[in-house]
């Protein structure tokens, strides 16, 4: 009784949301030293609060059960009036899924496993043997063949001693995934010593894209290691987003993380601002992917007292919907580059606010409003990204209009007259 007391006033520091299909994009939610995950499927608010080590799953601010806590990250996938909560956490030494039925709010456990992308485009499950895909229906525990690797897997290991394993599946839309192949011979100790990538299409054809992705990083200079992973895909299937890392032989000083662009054919279109996307939650309304719902922070606690494997009180979830045209206007604004009428097509009051400040953020401009202060953080130029504590934040500036560019005057006012059709 006192356990279920304490979950209810932990729910009730969290900012409440109407339960409609929209919320306020610039909303900004307080962890505290409690919030895990903030969801919401068809209306229906699910989070997670954790207390040490135990984590509580909370339905509109009713507790349905607890699990020991194994991810940060846990996604719940909803089909058929029943949400499912693929959780990766122990019980009796056990992996406990759990599945809760909305219509008599009973909770049951499952045994069987299954995997989703970051889209949540499709569910799915690999063979032991890491050469098929299959795409998986958890009512049913149905298996659909998407992708045979064996082909592809034997003509590479020959006669060598070679392990391959999936490294990471991304479905683009629901006929085509990108898979990336993780090729282990023993020389990188436990990672990775070469990756293969593939756009896979339901029709059973394979592209290799691996020579889309390389990173060019000086006319002499050579990677010793470069990995790419895909964090978002665009509503329409269009656009990809890349975070990669890379080192560099000779001068690892010069080693580093880039966030990329590519289209669907993954043909490369341009860099973007660099952040690392922790995604702790989703907003997803018949069936269709609105939002995430990210981490962040707001300033009034110092980060350097951060750390991955805890909470501070400056610890936020905002909305986040990732837009290619967005991120590339806001790349172009960063570097000072003048914004034509094209670069604002088809953004709407939210977005033009986002890339206006922008052009303040760049100067570290001390924001009022917490939800520009949390969403800016997320990038490394304002908030840092962190390990440890290693890296400082720069001091805030409170006034920048001394700072600001010709271009940067020029860009602000172009977005203030489109700002002005929304009112």
């Amino acid at each position: 009784m006192k356990q279920y007391i304490f979950i209810i006033l932990l729910s009730i520091q969290c900012i409440i949301i109407t339960q409609s299909q929209t919320i306020s994009m610039d909303m900004v939610i307080k962890c505290g030293d409690t919030l895990i995950s903030h969801s919401i499927l068809d209306n229906t608010k699910i989070e997670y609060v954790k207390k040490n080590r135990m984590a509580y799953v909370i339905i509109h601010n009713s507790p349905i059960d607890t699990i020991e806590i194994m991810l940060w990250r846990v996604l719940p996938i909803i089909s058929n009036h029943k949400i499912y909560f693929n959780v990766e956490g122990k019980d009796d030494n056990k992996y406990k899924k759990l599945i809760y039925s909305l219509p008599n709010k009973k909770v049951e456990s499952y045994d069987y496993v299954f995997n989703y992308d970051n889209g949540i485009t499709q569910l799915y499950v690999t063979n032991e043997a890491n050469t098929r895909l299959f795409l998986f229906n958890p009512e049913t525990q149905e298996k659909i063949l998407f992708a045979d690797f064996d082909d592809i897997i034997q003509s590479t290991i020959g006669a060598n001693d070679v392990m391959v394993s999936f490294f990471e599946i991304l479905f683009i839309n629901k006929e085509c995934a990108y898979v990336a192949l993780c090729y282990d011979d023993g020389s990188s100790g436990d990672g990775c010593s070469g990756y293969k990538s593939f756009l896979v299409y339901k029709s059973g054809r394979k592209v290799d894209i691996t020579n889309k992705l390389p990173l060019k990083v000086g006319n002499n200079e050579r990677l010793t290691n470069h990995i790419s992973r895909m964090n978002f895909v665009s509503s329409d299937g269009k656009y990809i987003q890349e975070n990669s890392y890379y080192e560099i032989f000779a001068n690892p000083s010069r080693s580093g993380k880039v966030n990329r662009l590519f289209d669907d054919q993954f043909n490369y279109i341009s860099d973007l601002l660099l952040f690392e996307p922790q995604i702790n939650g989703i907003n997803v309304q018949q069936g269709t992917l609105q939002n995430y719902f990210l981490k962040s922070y707001i300033d009034a606690d110092d980060p350097q007292k951060r750390t991955f494997s805890g909470f501070s009180p400056a610890y936020v979830i905002i909305p986040y919907k990732f837009n290619p045209t967005l991120e590339l206007s806001m790349y172009k604004a960063y570097n000072n580059t003048l914004l034509t009428p094209n670069d604002l097509k088809g953004l709407g009051k939210y977005e033009l606010g986002i890339l206006r400040n922008l052009i303040f953020a760049k100067y570290n401009y001390e924001f009022n409003s917490e939800f520009y202060q949390a969403y800016f953080n997320l990038y490394e130029f304002y908030g840092g990204i962190y390990y440890g504590n290693e890296k400082k934040r720069k001091s805030r500036v409170k006034d920048v209009s001394n700072m600001l560019t010709d271009i940067d005057k020029t860009n602000i006012k172009m977005i203030r007259e489109a700002e002005l059709l929304f009112r």
